[in-house]
């Protein structure tokens, strides 16, 4: 089922193209399959542009959760959580 849902995806990537959320959706979709280098090109195209967006972080962070790398996980969780109380007045 997996393989036919990404085979899809791509048709649907040729037709439309990529953009930030679709970079993130396919990050969190590898990132769910552990397909981790894959979700990694994904994730990092959408930090190349924004370097703070929260959700790119968060996914960046559970991904180097799941590939135990305690420094980057907490780097990236860091980034944001910082982001988002800044957005709430909370800091």
């Amino acid at each position: 089922m997996t393989e036919k849902a990404d085979m899809l995806m791509q048709k649907y990537i040729q037709i439309k193209g990529l953009d930030r959320d679709m970079n993130l959706f396919m990050g969190a979709m590898n990132l769910q399959n552990k397909n981790y280098k894959k979700a990694y090109q994904y994730l990092f195209t959408v930090l190349k542009d924004n370097w703070q967006d929260i959700q790119a972080n968060l996914l960046m962070g559970f991904m180097y959760e799941a590939t135990n790398r305690p420094g980057l996980q907490r780097k990236h969780f860091a980034i944001a959580k910082v982001k988002k109380m800044r957005e709430l007045n909370q800091l």
